[in-house]
């Protein structure tokens, strides 16, 4: 019995080492994604400007298809930043607690991201929903492709909170919060 108890730990953390390339893969992805729509927006923004000074007949879609490429991108960032761990935070306070502190401090704002990106999330889709079927003026992009970045974005936001959550969880088991934690 203890022999099945022990492969099984061994295959549950074989499969969340699996998660964490996984995710570490989908963050690639979304980092050559962005490169992608961030060259698109560059030759849109120039041809707008050739077209518009050289050729003195402007384009009609270019601001709005950047304006929405721009979106995208703040959305498909947000969670290479919390991969990354470096959101913007004031952790003044933070770094000058003890470590038995902070890790709480770190583990409560990782929970309540999880909760926020979830809620957050679920509204994106019933916002998404909402406007189904009507079209952007000028470019008619539907609305729900626009809305729906935000709930993407907060999908991946969960899954990378997620897997930090489930480290910060392993920490706890493998030792005292304050030997992982310089000091």
């Amino acid at each position: 019995m203890k022999r099945i108890r022990r492969d099984f730990r061994r295959i549950n953390v074989e499969r969340m080492m699996d998660l964490s390339k996984m995710i570490a893969k989908v963050v690639k992805l979304l980092e050559w994604i962005l490169a992608l729509l961030l060259f698109l927006s560059i030759v849109f923004i120039l041809a707008q400007v050739i077209c518009r000074y050289v050729l003195r007949s402007p384009l009609s879609w270019t601001e709005q298809t950047s304006r929405y490429l721009f979106i995208w991108m703040i959305m498909l960032g947000a969670p290479i930043t919390f991969y990354r761990k470096n959101p913007m935070s004031f952790d003044l306070l933070v770094q000058s607690l003890p470590a038995k502190f902070k890790y709480a401090v770190e583990l409560f704002a990782i929970i309540l991201i999880i909760l926020f990106s979830m809620y957050y999330g679920y509204q994106a889709i019933t916002l998404a929903a909402k406007v189904m079927g009507r079209y952007t003026t000028g470019v008619e992009v539907p609305l729900t492709f626009m809305y729906s970045s935000m709930a993407v974005s907060n999908l991946l936001i969960i899954l990378v909170m997620s897997d930090q959550l489930r480290i910060h969880l392993g920490m706890l088991k493998k030792q005292t919060p304050h030997q992982n934690y310089g000091q």
